[in-house]
């Protein structure tokens, strides 16, 4: 039940351990895919076991806000990086430089019950990046990371 959070956490570990370290393993990005794929299950199992009269239970907002939180880390660490945007299975969803068509992905403007403000804003502090670095060129949600 807590591989994806002990996951996602070793993950975010090994990627500060990586920039302060570089004979480290630069592993992180399979760890974060490790941790994503258990969540987006467990959120799947727990929706299909909820009470059918409930809209929902604390349980699944607790996994649905750890999902959240998982994957907007791993988008910006990959921004940061200035790497192809991917997603759980390693399947390219944007690529660098550019990141077109991000500003629409679903992650960006899903919500959260728990912790509301904090997911909104790391969403916003996202966006606000794009929006810095807008390239007329890519079309409706490219961007430029540093102006490259």
């Amino acid at each position: 039940m807590w591989e994806g959070f002990i996951k996602y956490n070793d993950a975010r570990t090994s990627y500060l351990l990586h920039l302060v370290h570089e004979n480290s393993e630069d592993n992180w990005q399979e760890i974060m895919n490790e941790a994503l794929s258990p969540e987006i299950e467990l959120q799947f199992l727990i929706k299909d076991i909820i009470d059918s009269d409930k809209d929902s239970t604390y349980l699944y907002e607790a996994f649905v806000f750890e999902k959240l939180l998982a994957n907007l880390t791993n988008l910006n660490i990959q921004i940061v990086e200035n790497k192809d945007v991917t997603d759980p299975y390693s399947r390219t969803k944007y690529r660098s430089p550019n990141y077109q068509g991000m500003l629409q992905d679903p992650i960006l403007k899903e919500e959260s019950r728990l912790n509301k403000e904090r997911i909104s804003k790391y969403q916003q502090d996202i966006m606000g990046h794009g929006d810095r670095f807008l390239d007329p060129a890519c079309g409706s949600g490219g961007f430029l990371v540093n102006g490259q």
